[in-house]
């Protein structure tokens, strides 16, 4: 049996690994994390 154990930071994710959801939450980090110049080149690259 395996034990899960508390590391500061994470926590459990319920949302979307793949798909419109993944693109939707992508966008919104890149729109916080970058300049708006590289930002609609960035998604544009996302697989």
């Amino acid at each position: 049996m395996t034990t899960r154990r508390e590391v500061p930071g994470i926590r459990p994710y319920d949302g979307p690994a793949g798909g419109w959801g993944a693109l939707r939450a992508t966008a919104q980090a890149i729109r916080t994390q970058m300049e708006s110049v590289e930002a609609p080149i960035t998604l544009l690259r996302t697989n």
